[in-house]
């Protein structure tokens, strides 16, 4: 059993696995043999680090900061983000970090039980209005298409004459709600940390939350070896440019403004459908 060094970071691992034991959530079985199981984990050969990349939750903050950890110096700050998301994906394969997914079962159990891992999460809620605003509302949602036949049974202005999804923030969610267990609405950009992660079958040892970010800067300075100016010259560029994945308002989280109009039936069911997310990473709903 992994023991906590009395980091922040840890101390958060800690309280996941202890919801995982309380619940029973580490019983729940998954296919840990499965290529498709591991396909979010990053693999940092030499600081022997395992990373989650979860879209929508600071991943090309925490890709960026890997490559440069691997002496990457090129940041390309005038990018437009969706080419810079490209980029930094093809700088690390060439720099051998890779997806667990890649290995072949012993070696990902090696890696499993010899590496350190982290995952980095922000509040659910305000992951999903990222998503909304991001893929839906700036249309840049890969391959619509595979979404057009459920929008349509539920909105039938919701397709664009481009093919594009035209929904608004309660039509979004409202598909995720009534549709993501179907798998008929299902996007990495907002699948659970639960099914990308598996929190319960992988012993995270540090879990990081974007909300206090500059909090977490010694655990990941320890885990990659970069600075803790390294770490906010890089979330300085994303608040400069909105992009940043800091999730505060004051005392508050950026999703309130956004939600606090949505029909109670609607809240209740996201959290039936992230009710993992919120246990796990002791998030509640204002």
């Amino acid at each position: 059993m992994f023991r906590s060094d009395g980091s922040l970071g840890a101390l958060e691992g800690d309280l996941v696995h202890h919801v995982c034991r309380e619940t029973g959530m580490d019983l729940r079985k998954i296919n840990m043999t499965s290529r498709r199981t591991f396909q979010r984990l990053l693999t940092d050969e030499r600081h022997r680090v395992i990373y989650c990349s979860i879209p929508k939750a600071a991943c090309t903050t925490f890709k960026t900061l890997m490559a440069k950890s691997l002496g990457w110096t090129r940041d390309s700050d005038g990018m437009a983000q969706k080419k810079y998301t490209s980029k930094i994906n093809a700088v690390l394969h060439r720099l051998g970090v890779h997806y667990l997914s890649r290995y072949t079962p012993e070696e990902r159990f090696r890696r499993l039980s010899d590496y350190r891992k982290f995952i980095v999460v922000r509040h659910p809620f305000t992951r999903l209005y990222s998503a909304y605003n991001d893929k839906i509302a700036h249309r840049r949602l890969v391959h619509p298409n595979y979404y057009r036949d459920v929008v349509r049974e539920y909105f039938a202005e919701g397709v664009d004459k481009n093919g594009k999804l035209n929904l608004t923030l309660e039509q979004f969610l409202t598909l995720i709600a009534r549709e993501y267990r179907s798998g008929r609405f299902v996007n990495r950009h907002w699948i659970s940390y639960n099914e990308a992660c598996h929190p319960c079958h992988v012993t995270y040892n540090y879990v990081i939350k974007l909300e206090d970010l500059r909090d977490y800067a010694p655990d990941i300075t320890n885990l990659l070896g970069v600075t803790s100016k390294e770490i906010e010259q890089r979330n300085s560029y994303q608040l400069r440019n909105g992009t940043s994945a800091t999730s505060r308002k004051g005392n508050g989280y950026l999703y309130e403004e956004h939600f606090n109009t949505l029909p109670k039936k609607l809240i209740n069911g996201l959290l039936r459908v992230y009710e993992s997310d919120f246990k796990l990473f002791g998030y509640n709903v204002s």
